[in-house]
């Protein structure tokens, strides 16, 4: 009886121990954006060790964005000094991949742009007017 008891307590202490590490290790990656430097202007790092970011990065109005490998991954967002979203691209591997959407300070919001990678060659359709695609 006694060997069950302890056994119980361990496996309690087990598994409420892994969640305590798994929410604070969750916590542990997000960065506010006064904690990050962009160095190189593609690679974002952690301001106090200089490291590549693995995380998402917020700010005042929201999550700017995931970063993996300190390269921007997935949507990332932009804003402007009063709060009103500036522009939404989406990214992969640090590089633009599909729509670009930009906003005006009038509260117009637009696509910019679209961007595709094809065997390793990028095409972007800049603007609503043009419906082909140019090598950049």
């Amino acid at each position: 009886m006694k060997r069950l008891l302890i056994s119980l307590a361990l496996i309690t202490v087990f598994i409420f121990g892994v969640n305590a590490q798994s929410t604070t290790a969750l916590k542990s990656n997000r960065y506010d954006v006064s904690e990050t430097v962009n160095p190189t202007d593609t690679i974002m790092c952690l301001r106090a060790d200089m490291k590549p970011l693995n995380g998402i990065v917020f700010c005042e109005f929201g999550d700017i964005g995931k970063y993996v490998n300190g390269k921007e991954d997935g949507v990332q967002k932009d804003w402007y000094d009063d709060g009103q979203l500036r522009s939404e691209s989406n990214y992969k591997d640090g590089k633009s991949e599909g729509v670009q959407k930009c906003g005006t300070r009038m509260g117009n919001y637009g696509l910019r742009g679209i961007t595709k990678t094809v065997k390793k060659k990028v095409f972007r359709k800049i603007g609503t007017r043009t419906g082909k695609y140019g090598m950049s």
